[in-house]
């Protein structure tokens, strides 16, 4: 009989161990079928300097303190494959160049995805766009307007939404925290752009999970599902969402190292009372088919 091994079987949970020849070998057993999980991808993290914005001024301290390998050690503790990473919060004078500097420092590392962090009213911003996607490989676009200052409704943000259905890129978008992060103000996009892919950034607005059942093509991030970051009220929510809307809808996101950590946005919906199929769609099937990526 043979035994699998790291290299041809991926698993998680541990439910037993055999011991063969004196060696431990783990494996799940579910009427003597291996359950492999699929790829984890965080939808939500960010990387290098941030410009203060917050009223503490330890929040930026902890970000200029976060590197590459920081995150590493962050996805290797979460079993986590993938991320999604953006610049943190920068000026508009500095945003642009914050993404190459992005580029650069994760460069070496296939554990990446690059989403630009753009500001639709700087000059000339879906030609940067074009730059970092044709020859960055930058695979999203992202869009604050809460952190930024503008609404999202306003008809200065269209030609940078445009860009990114040309160039057939998703389009991230945080929600909550503010007037400016109101679900409502994301009709005008998806209304004017029904092909463009939106991943609705944080499950926190009343009205998100009625919105993204309402849009064909809109997708809902997890993290901060209620502002305290609890993870009993994140576990009913994401159920609820996986009820109305469909687990084909959600993916993981965390927002390191500003949420409440990739451990316990992935134990919210492992321990969701929803199927396990559910489950492996929203902590990485989804993502992967959102950034057209290979398993």
């Amino acid at each position: 009989m043979e035994y699998p091994t790291t290299a041809n079987l991926k698993t998680r949970k541990i439910n037993d161990i055999w011991e063969i020849k004196g060696v431990a070998f783990k494996a799940i057993i579910k009427s003597f079928i291996f359950d492999v999980t699929t790829m984890r991808i965080d939808f939500h993290t960010h990387l290098g300097r941030g410009d203060p914005w917050y009223k503490d001024s330890n929040l930026e301290e902890q970000m200029h303190a976060k590197t590459v390998n920081d995150l590493l050690a962050e996805m290797k503790k979460s079993d986590v494959d993938k991320c999604v990473v953006t610049p943190n919060y920068r000026l508009p004078h500095r945003l642009i160049q914050a993404n190459f500097d992005l580029s650069n420092d994760i460069k070496p590392y296939s554990q990446f995805v690059a989403f630009a962090w753009l500001d639709p009213r700087i000059s000339n911003v879906s030609e940067a766009l074009e730059i970092l996607v044709t020859k960055h490989h930058f695979r999203g676009l992202k869009l604050h307007p809460v952190l930024n200052g503008y609404y999202p409704s306003n008809r200065v943000v269209l030609p940078l939404i445009e860009t990114a259905v040309e160039l057939s890129i998703p389009i991230y978008i945080h929600t909550g925290f503010g007037n400016l992060g109101k679900i409502e103000y994301l009709s005008n996009i998806v209304d004017t752009f029904p092909q463009a892919r939106i991943v609705v950034g944080h499950m926190i607005e009343d009205d998100c999970i009625d919105f993204i059942d309402e849009h064909e093509n809109v997708s809902l991030e997890t993290s901060y599902t209620s502002y305290d970051k609890n993870p009993e009220i994140g576990r009913k929510k994401l159920e609820k969402a996986v009820k109305i809307a469909g687990s084909h809808k959600i993916v993981l996101g965390s927002d390191w190292p500003m949420g409440a950590g990739m451990e316990q946005e992935i134990s919210k919906i492992t321990h969701a009372g929803i199927s396990e199929e559910d489950k492996q769609k929203i902590l990485g099937e989804n993502a992967l088919k959102i950034l057209n990526l290979e398993k």
